[in-house]
């Protein structure tokens, strides 16, 4: 009786871990999305400034001019590594399910709340390593950013030293 009302407990307990963790994957992925979104805004940004820019100046300073080339490069390469395909975890995976639903287990209790433990701990590892992926996400933004920082200061550099 008392392993009954703990396997309960817990098929109960693995439940809700399994629904909070979807919401979390869930709003996960929402910023994922907002970091690719806002990579391409910023890339959009870099190609207006040099299209702007470049057609209407005459020749600069072999530094700055590289300096300009080089972070709009750098500017588009990040958007790039940002917009690639990832592969972002969702979380259930197939750990003792086929099992269960072939009805191989004598005890469908034990089996199912097997089965919500296994897939518990999927979905927590899955917002693990998508935490890392955001990160990472993250980190590529802010190089992307600093990158169209450059830009427009060597421009601004640019136009000082033509005027």
């Amino acid at each position: 009786m008392t392993e009954g009302v703990e396997v309960l407990g817990r098929v109960r307990s693995n439940r809700f871990l399994i629904d909070q963790t979807r919401q979390q994957l869930a709003d996960q992925l929402a910023r994922f999305e907002s970091f690719r979104s806002k990579s391409f805004a910023s890339l959009a940004v870099s190609g207006t400034i040099a299209a702007f820019f470049g057609g209407r100046l005459p020749a600069a300073s072999g530094t700055l001019r590289t300096i300009q080339i080089a972070s709009l490069a750098t500017t588009a390469g990040l958007a790039i590594l940002l917009v690639l395909p990832r592969r972002f975890s969702h979380g259930i995976g197939p750990k003792g399910y086929y099992e269960w639903l072939a009805g191989e287990s004598e005890d469908d209790a034990i089996t199912e709340a097997h089965l919500l433990d296994s897939t518990a701990r999927d979905v927590v590892d899955s917002w693990q390593r998508n935490e890392g992926r955001l990160g990472c996400a993250a980190l590529l933004f802010f190089a992307q950013c600093v990158a169209l920082g450059v830009q427009v200061v060597t421009w601004l550099f640019i136009l000082h030293e033509v005027h």
